[in-house]
Order: structure tokens, then C-alpha cells, then sequence
């Protein structure tokens, strides 16, 4: 059973300081772990995972208010603090003071005592997204697929923790997930939508298929910007964004487990979320729904989220290859990919280790599912645009009562969909592949070498 944590008191509204300016922190000396071999200085991804693409339909304005011009500069006393704590201590590894931006995250929001290392790997994104949200061009960038970069990643990376945590912490912690999930169920939508409505213009989809598609893309934008306004807008004169409000007063009340208790905790975590997807019965015939082609993708993604999101807690180990057969992608270009990565382990004293020719292997499936799923959800998404759209007013709901001739009609929208985007083959050829290669993961036992990267060494 999980350990009720939420009930511990709170100290987060005893610690509420002025805001100032900022002083400038200096980083801590790299520290380096007998055995173990940090990965590049290469960041956590910094865009989505999926194909986006170059152009998009022309956006009216948005409506201004008051709230959506934000204003910069906001500094504290914590900040100074821990500027001079990482002078005086000379602390490394997990006990060296906050990084800058999160101690000026922690100023910007009245927490002036340290949180310790493990909710800071959270700050850190939860800093990231403060710096985006409170941009004078916030608004228009978040509801905008092209603009977003990495701010949907931050979103991704911040679920993804907040996924491993919450077994542990109840509640709480499950609330907050529901939270970030909402606001990224929603940019993703508007990616969705986005991409369809870009792809019928591009490739001379009837009119009324390509009205049909901004339609529902107008509708996705309407939905996140209200969202973004409620939640992930940083409004004149305090600059907290309510979103992230939430979230660091969460983290704040929650008694949380100590360095050493919290490393148990996130490699239980991980080796479960492995064990799980390995327990799953998928159906790779079906792109979409909870087991089919999408959701094998998300399942292998979270790792490459969520590695790198810890900050260094998760560290490459160059020596094993539990599969041998994936040891040449380490002279492959995949293997120089930004998404093949892993942050520096300089604020971490024991980070947790993954064989680097199974992170790049899974780096390369992540990518080769998701050139499945894109070209599958092309062909699905635009037949089933092409079949809503091309229908008589009332004829969708009367055909409903023939399946056979219901049935029919997505068979000729999926066929129409096909021959106008040139695509060279069927749906379930696409699925036909992805269960294939499913088949293989099995074979060789893929999911299980996962796990086994976290038992306890």
C-alpha cells in the first residue's frame, strides 16, 4: 500500500518572501561516479515526439486581456541565499545548493527553504515552463503547434515524473498529474487536429473535408486557450503561473521520502512501468484505443521522457548489452540523437545505470513505431474526416442502422483518403508491420531486459 504522505503539516506558507532582484548563483564542480559514465552534455529533448508539420492555416488573433502580458525580472532573497550557500558550503552532487533557476523559481513563488534534490529535479522543469509561460509571447506560442517547441516537452518530462510518484504519494500527486495531464491531452489534440487539417490542404482534399478539419482545429485552439488562460498564464503582478502555483505547493506540503528512500522509489517505479507494458495483452490491428499501435509507442516513450527528466539520476552503463543484437546502433547515427541522450549526473551522488545500446535501441523504436503510427493515422484520420464530412446532413445518423452499408462507406473514405495522399499502402499493412516488430520485442524478450535494468544492483 502506498504511504498517505498528504497529511503531513505544511510548511510552504511559512517561508513567503519579498520579491528583489535576483543575483546571479554559480554552479557546483561536476561530480563523477566511480564505474558509472554520464552522458553527454546533451539537454532532455526539447521539442514533441511526433513529425509536425512546416506550415499552418492562418490563426485570427487572439483576444487580449490584462492577465496575458506578463512582466519579467522577478527575483528574491531565497535566490541570494543560495548563491551564497553554494559559496560557503562548497557542497556537490545532491547536497549542492539549487541550480539558479530553480532557487529563482522558488523566490517567484515564496518558498525560501530547500525542498532537496528530489522534488528540485521537478522545479527545474517546473523552471523551464515559468521562463516560457511568463513570456510577453506566451499566450500566442502555447497555442501555436509550430511555436511550442519545448514547452509541450516540459509538460511530457513533468507527467512523466509525476507518473513514477504516484504510487507512492496518493493522491496529491495524482491530482497534479491530472492537472498536467489536462493541459497536455489538449495540446495534443490541437497538434492532431493541426497536422489532418495541414495535410488535406496539402494534398487537395475536397473543400468541405478541409473545412470539416479547421473546424475541429478551431475548436481544439479555443479549448487550450481558455485552458492556458485559466491555468498557464503568468497575469501582472506576481508572475505565478496558477498551473505551476498548484504544483510547487504540492510538492512543498508532501513529506517527502529523503534522498536515499526516494532512489528505491523511482527505480521500483521504473522497473514496474516495464514489467507492466510487458503484462499487456496489445492488439497491433488497431492503431489507436489502449492497446494498440499508439499506445505500444507511448509505453516505450515514457522511458525516453522520463531518463532525462531526472536530471542525472539515470546514468549510461557502456559495458553490458543485455541484447546483443542492438550493440551495432551504437555507430549509427541513432545513437548521436538528441532523444539518445542523457544529462550530466553532477547533482546526483548515486545514479541509477541503463545499458546505452538498449536506451539507443529503444530510442530507435520509439522512432520507428512512430513513422508507423504517423502514416496509419494519416490514412485512419483523414478517412474518417473525409467520411464525416462528405456526408448528408442526417445520412451519418441513418446509416448507422445498416452496418454492412455503414461498414462500406469507411471502406471507400479510407480508399478515397489513400489514393489522395498517395499512400503506397493499406492501413493494416501498416499494422501488419507494427505487430511484427511487436512480435521480435517479444522473442526476444525486450520488455523484461527493461525491467532487469532496475532490479536492485
Amino acid at each position: 500500500m502506498p504511504v498517505d504522505r498528504s497529511r503531513a503539516p505544511s510548511t510552504r506558507n511559512t517561508h513567503r518572501v519579498q520579491h528583489q532582484p535576483a543575483a546571479t548563483t554559480t554552479r557546483p564542480v561536476a561530480k563523477q561516479t566511480p564505474g558509472v559514465t554520464p552522458g553527454p552534455t546533451t539537454t532532455a529533448p526539447t521539442d514533441g515526439f511526433g513529425n509536425k508539420p512546416a506550415t499552418a492555416p492562418t490563426e485570427l488573433p487572439i483576444e487580449r486581456t490584462s492577465s496575458d502580458t506578463p512582466r519579467s525580472g522577478v527575483g528574491g532573497t531565497g535566490a541570494l541565499r543560495f548563491q551564497v550557500e553554494a559559496k560557503l558550503t562548497g557542497e556537490t552532487g545532491a547536497k549542492a545548493p539549487p541550480a539558479p533557476e530553480v532557487a529563482l523559481l522558488m523566490t517567484t513563488y515564496g518558498v525560501d527553504e530547500r525542498l532537496g534534490r528530489p522534488r528540485e529535479r521537478m522545479l527545474a522543469i517546473a523552471a523551464r515552463l515559468q521562463t516560457a509561460l511568463a513570456a510577453p509571447d506566451a499566450l500566442d506560442r502555447v497555442v501555436d503547434p509550430k511555436q511550442w517547441g519545448a514547452i509541450r516537452s516540459d509538460f511530457f518530462a513533468l507527467e512523466g515524473l509525476l507518473r513514477l510518484y504516484r504510487k507512492e504519494y496518493g493522491k496529491p500527486i495524482e491530482k497534479q498529474l491530472t492537472e498536467i495531464k489536462e493541459i497536455e491531452d489538449k495540446l495534443g489534440a490541437l497538434d492532431y487536429f493541426h497536422t489532418m487539417q495541414q495535410l488535406s490542404v496539402d494534398k487537395n482534399f475536397p473543400a468541405a473535408v478541409q473545412d470539416h478539419l479547421a473546424a475541429q482545429r478551431a475548436a481544439a485552439r479555443s479549448d487550450l486557450v481558455a485552458l492556458v488562460r485559466e491555468q498557464w498564464s503568468a497575469p501582472v503582478p506576481d508572475q505565478q503561473v496558477p498551473g505551476l502555483a498548484k504544483l510547487i505547493d504540492t510538492l512543498a506540503d508532501v513529506d517527502w521520502q529523503d534522498y536515499k528512500d526516494d532512489r528505491k522509489t523511482l527505480r521500483k517505479a521504473l522497473r514496474a512501468s516495464f514489467e507492466k507494458v510487458g503484462d499487456k495483452e496489445f492488439d497491433l490491428f488497431e492503431l489507436q484505443g489502449n492497446s494498440g499501435l499508439h499506445e505500444l509507442r507511448r509505453s516505450l516513450r515514457w522511458i525516453g521522457i522520463q531518463a532525462p527528466a531526472l536530471g542525472g539520476l539515470v546514468a549510461f552503463d557502456e559495458t553490458r548489452h543485455p541484447i546483443r543484437e542492438f550493440k551495432p546502433l551504437l555507430d549509427q547515427p541513432v545513437a548521436q540523437s538528441k532523444f539518445a541522450q542523457l544529462p550530466t549526473s553532477e547533482r546526483e551522488d548515486a545514479p541509477l545505470t541503463i545499458s546505452r545500446s538498449l536506451y539507443v535501441a529503444n530510442t530507435d523504436l520509439i522512432d520507428r513505431i512512430g513513422k508507423l503510427k504517423n502514416e496509419g493515422e494519416a490514412i485512419e484520420g483523414l478517412a474518417q474526416a473525409y467520411f464525416e464530412a462528405m456526408s448528408e446532413p442526417g445520412a451519418k445518423k441513418k446509416e448507422l442502422k445498416s452496418e454492412k452499408k455503414l461498414a462500406r462507406l469507411h471502406e471507400e473514405a479510407e480508399s478515397k483518403a489513400m489514393q489522395l495522399l498517395g499512400a503506397p499502402r493499406s492501413l493494416h499493412d501498416i499494422e501488419s508491420e507494427g505487430n511484427s516488430l511487436f512480435s521480435h520485442l517479444q522473442e526476444i524478450d525486450y520488455f523484461e531486459q527493461l525491467a532487469a535494468e532496475f532490479e536492485k544492483k
